[in-house]
């Protein structure tokens, strides 16, 4: 994913071993600048492949990935195709100069598959008055 990777909305798997694995290109990791915030709503899977291998998303934080903020499973809703959209019960916030980590869970050996985020950048405006 490299350092500005959060800034594209669309991700591609990379070839999917079974098992949690980095989305994007393999790095996995980004940095929010200062004076931002990410906030993750939604994850879709526009697979062709049906059922899709990709069934669950983790938004986890650090060089390592060491701690967890969430985890969302989107077997159910992807593998019937009524819409490839699934948005979160909850937003996933990560704040200035946090390290995001986040991975796919792949259910076997396959194809990439085209995942993709949705997610607010939200920035400050103008001069910050104390």
């Amino acid at each position: 994913m490299g350092a500005l990777a959060y800034t594209t909305e669309n991700y591609i798997t990379g070839a999917l071993v079974a098992g949690w694995q980095a989305s994007g290109d393999g790095a996995g990791v980004g940095t929010v600048p200062i004076g931002q915030i990410l906030v993750f709503y939604k994850t879709a899977n526009a697979s062709a492949v049906v059922p899709p291998l990709v069934t669950a998303v983790r938004f986890r934080i650090g060089l390592t990935g060491a701690s967890t903020k969430a985890v969302f499973f989107i077997q159910l809703a992807t593998e019937n195709k009524m819409e490839s959209d699934v948005y979160f019960s909850e937003p996933v916030v990560y704040e200035p100069q946090d390290r995001l980590f986040l991975q796919v869970y792949s259910t076997g050996i396959g194809a990439a598959e085209p995942v993709s985020f949705g997610c607010f950048v939200i920035s400050r405006l103008g001069p910050e008055i104390s």
